[in-house]
């Protein structure tokens, strides 16, 4: 996991760096990221009907909006 814990603390780095995204701690905000994206990815194995399942999209529209982009 760490090349990609990695490279997705480099991204939120370069987005706040460039002010597109405003988060006060990159690295929280990547575990927070990390996280949500494990969980959801981990339920989405359970839930048989494929219309019930997060999809890639809606995690990153909601993490936009929750880093305030």
């Amino acid at each position: 996991m760490e090349p990609v814990s990695r490279l997705l603390l480099e991204l939120l780095d370069d987005a706040a760096a460039a002010a597109v995204i405003h988060v006060p701690n990159t690295e929280r905000a990547a575990g927070l990221l990390k996280q949500l994206v494990m969980y959801s990815w981990h339920r989405n194995r359970y839930i048989k009907d494929p219309e019930m399942r997060i999809t890639g999209d809606e995690i990153w529209e909601f993490c936009l909006h929750g880093f305030s982009a």
